[in-house]
């Protein structure tokens, strides 16, 4: 049923719009010879001068010559160019909230185009509306509070002393230690030598062969059973630098010959300690080691109290619109037309979950135009060095320099995934915190293992 007629003039071209309901429309572009007669004759003009043809000079092939053999591609070119235009104005000026673009109409109503007999032209575009949906903002959402215990600060010290210790070179071999050497095979022919052969003492399952390692120093020879001592054939096998075929059925005796024995020792607390994580005299003492620990800890925990309220808010707007109608069907036809590949099966599989996205799309616009938010370079910018800052963290490098994460991340902006990633990131962060002022904020204290029973508690929902 048609509801209403929109017309929109631009000089003998106009636009009509017919809604056949509140999410679809059919655009009729009319254009006459008097809209398009400059262009063509400016494009004609064009490619003459370009025409080079034997008996001609370039550029002086006659008029009438050169609309024979190009006026129809260019009369086309044109037409679709000016088409094109008048949609993108009359979309624009009537602020129409269309999803996607127009597709060409496919009913037995859109006209047979001519190009090279016809003048007049009307084309039929169907377009697809966003429904029009009112949020209620009278909801209560937690705001996770994690609580930084003396635990989880201990851990990380045990951590960081664990990560910034040091070896040494014992002169008898502990628990602990790796030895390396020189292995060879007892008996047998062709007998199996590695000379760089390596072993944790504590890796050893046989409690007897351990025994042969613990208290061994350098140019000691050990004879031991490599199938008793490990008893996982790759792990063997990689000891002795073979393939798993190759020792097989190997139960021979080795000698090892000890060349160098290396010990782990962790860091202690202290200046040094201090030094090596934040740099000279950042850290006084352990006091305030504890407290800067707390300090960063809280810092990364609240990217997931954000990660959390982003899942919780997001659940309570979408329980509001799950039922909102969307044009299915032009949808379909949208993906359809983009993805070769697509199928109906593969449609009737993923419509629930594309239409949700589309409903939260729509939310998202809402919230942008409310608060009037735009996501800017600098943002942009922001978001990748965080993700450089991150990443640099887990190699160790916790303070890294200003000009080494300014670096990497204008690398990794070149690259158009990184960018489009960091783009959504920073689009997320301002709707999320837009949608803070809105929504009433319940905070919440939890221990991180509570909190971490949430994300627990939600993937067996989802099973």
């Amino acid at each position: 049923m048609i509801k209403k007629i929109i017309k929109k003039h631009l000089s003998n071209m106009n636009v009509t719009r017919k809604d056949l309901d509140q999410l679809n429309a059919v655009l009729t572009v009319h254009i006459e010879a008097a809209d398009y007669a400059d262009q063509y004759d400016k494009e004609l003009r064009h490619t003459r001068g370009k025409i080079e043809m034997p008996g001609f000079r370039k550029g002086m092939v006659p008029k009438g010559l050169v609309e024979k053999l190009y006026g129809t591609s260019i009369k086309a070119q044109v037409v679709n160019k000016l088409i094109s235009d008048a949609l993108y104005d009359y979309i624009t000026n009537e602020k129409l909230d269309i999803l996607g673009e127009p597709l060409a109409n496919e009913s037995d109503d859109q006209p047979k185009i001519d190009f090279e007999h016809d003048k007049d032209f009307d084309l039929l575009f169907d377009i697809a509306l966003n429904p029009a949906i009112e949020l209620n903002y009278d909801v209560e959402i937690p705001m996770y509070d994690i609580e930084v215990n003396d635990s989880m600060i201990d851990e990380e010290v045990a951590r960081l002393c664990q990560n910034y210790g040091n070896y040494s070179t014992p002169e008898a071999a502990a628990e602990d230690d790796v030895v390396r050497g020189v292995v060879a095979e007892v008996v047998g022919e062709n007998a199996i030598v590695n000379e760089h052969a390596v072993i944790s003492v504590n890796h050893i399952k046989d409690e007897e062969q351990r025994k042969l390692f613990i208290g061994a120093k350098k140019d000691d020879v050990i004879t031991f059973n490599p199938k008793k001592a490990m008893q996982d054939e790759a792990e063997i096998a990689s000891f002795l630098g073979k393939s798993e075929e190759d020792i097989k059925d190997n139960d021979h005796d080795f000698t090892f010959t000890v060349t160098e024995i290396s010990r782990y020792a962790a860091a202690e607390v202290g200046k040094d300690l201090f030094d090596k994580i934040y740099g000279p005299d950042v850290i006084a003492d352990e006091a305030a080691f504890r407290a800067r620990i707390a300090e960063d800890m809280k810092k990364q925990l609240a990217a997931d109290e954000a990660y959390r309220f982003e899942i919780d808010a997001r659940e309570a707007i979408m329980a509001q619109i799950k039922d909102v109608a969307m044009p299915e069907a032009f949808i379909r036809r949208l993906l359809k037309e983009k993805n070769e590949d697509m199928t109906d099966e593969k449609l009737d599989k993923e419509m629930p979950e594309i239409l949700n996205m589309l409903r939260w799309q729509v939310v998202e616009n809402i919230i942008a135009d409310k608060h009037e938010l735009r996501v800017t370079e600098e943002d942009v910018m922001v978001q990748a060095k965080d993700f450089i800052r991150m990443q640099l963290r887990n190699y160790g490098l916790a303070n890294a320099d200003d000009k080494l994460v300014e670096e990497f991340a204008q690398k990794s902006m070149e690259r158009k995934e990184d960018r489009e990633r960091f783009q959504t990131r920073a689009k997320d962060i301002k709707i999320f915190d837009a949608l803070k002022q809105d929504v009433k904020l319940k905070p919440t204290p939890i221990s991180l293992a509570d909190f971490n029973k949430l994300f627990e508690t939600k993937e067996q929902t989802q099973e």
